[in-house]
């Protein structure tokens, strides 16, 4: 069965180096099958890829800057990536993402019929939304069903967007089976890869932790749960130090994908203490002049100070109205007002939670671990702490 994926697959791991990738490069392999790359496709992840990179090199030359600007001394001129070379490399590896794995770029629209999408949009029949736009997916859903229709092996389409999923967000919307079942395309749908895989695994056992510590060391798991934490962000603030209280095994399965190749997902729970650097969420008025003055505003929870510099308080209204309307603040309706913007400050936490990992196996020996999601089950202040200013030592 050829595999069909949609922009926001290849979206969540560029590199397509990760498990769920590996195993369905493997699946590829073993089957004989195809990769299918429509056109829409690759020029929409090459587009968001680059809107990516320009943003965050525009962050990371704005923090070298500032960097800079502390410093007594010259420092050295920001060289960011060369966006074009970036792209092209990225369109080089959605061609020949994996050695053994074919890839068959799909760039003909001739079979699309334009009066069937202004009909979709018109009527809101999925993938349209209810607001009669997505016609971008209504085009790409028209296009997989007529690749489908004419392969003989079937296609396997994968998309996390929702306007393809039915309520549950895991089968295909029923307008979508409807076309499926009167075209008699040969066509699955799945909401991500790791669904793609397990629904594909020759078969599945529930694995017990004996055997998943003889595969994966305990302290490993350990690690890469700190680590989860520290790369993960919260309502009040930036983790900057994890100490894990308790880690306890709770379930995993192992998928047979090979005659000795595994696919392993498992779950983990516990408890750990967290450090915090929480930010300022408020403003503290201090005084306000009837002449212009340079001040330092927050612009939300979580967000880097930046500077406005000289204005008045009606125009500062209008900037920064929707960024304060929940906070109920009320403006002077005159003048210039400065903020006292309070320290970062560091608290501690504790927390429960529930980690999960997925493994990759081959002769019962371990190939890759990631560590894909952690979920805080429980988050509160450690009373017994009393917080301190950020970097005070």
């Amino acid at each position: 069965m050829d595999v069909l994926l949609d922009s926001n697959i290849y979206l969540e791991d560029l590199k397509m180096t990760g498990n769920q990738f590996a195993e369905l490069f493997a699946y590829v392999r073993r089957t004989g099958s195809r990769l299918l790359l429509p056109d829409l496709v690759r020029e929409e992840v090459a587009t968001r890829y680059l809107e990516r990179l320009m943003e965050t090199s525009r962050k990371a030359q704005s923090a070298h800057d500032n960097l800079w600007k502390l410093s007594t001394s010259g420092g050295p001129q920001f060289k960011g990536p060369q966006f074009d070379e970036e792209v092209q490399s990225l369109l080089k590896r959605m061609q020949r993402p994996s050695k053994g794995v074919p890839v068959v770029e799909v760039d003909d629209y001739s079979w699309i019929d334009v009066k069937e999408v202004v009909r979709r949009g018109i009527h809101r029949k999925r993938p349209a939304s209810e607001g009669g736009e997505e016609l971008r997916d209504v085009i790409l859903w028209l296009l997989t069903l007529t690749v489908a229709k004419n392969s003989p092996s079937g296609i396997a389409f994968i998309s996390k967007d929702k306007t393809f999923a039915a309520e549950d967000g895991h089968t295909l919307h029923a307008d979508l089976s409807e076309d499926v079942n009167s075209l008699g395309a040969p066509l699955d749908f799945y909401p991500g890869i790791r669904e793609f895989v397990v629904a594909k695994a020759l078969d599945h056992e529930p694995a017990d932790a004996d055997w998943f510590f003889s595969l994966v060391p305990l302290k490993k798991v350990q690690d890469f749960t700190t680590d989860l934490m520290l790369r993960s962000s919260t309502r009040v603030g930036n983790i900057v130090a994890a100490d894990l209280k308790e880690l306890e095994f709770e379930r995993a399965t192992r998928y047979k994908v090979g005659e000795h190749a595994y696919f392993i997902e498992a779950s983990f729970h516990g408890c750990a203490g967290l450090s915090i650097e929480e930010l300022p969420q408020y403003l503290n008025y201090v005084d306000v002049k009837t002449e212009p003055v340079a001040q330092q505003w927050t612009v939300g929870p979580m967000v880097p100070l930046q500077t406005i510099g000289y204005g008045w308080v009606e125009n500062a209204n209008l900037a920064f109205a929707n960024a304060y309307s929940s906070w109920n603040l009320a403006f002077p309706s005159s003048g210039v007002f400065s903020a006292n913007v309070a320290k970062a400050q560091l608290r501690k936490y504790v927390c429960s939670f529930r980690a999960s990992f997925s493994a990759r196996a081959l002769d019962n020996k371990l190939e890759s671990l990631e560590a894909d999601a952690i979920q805080f089950r429980s988050f509160l202040p450690d009373e017994g702490e009393r917080p301190g200013t950020a970097g005070s030592g």
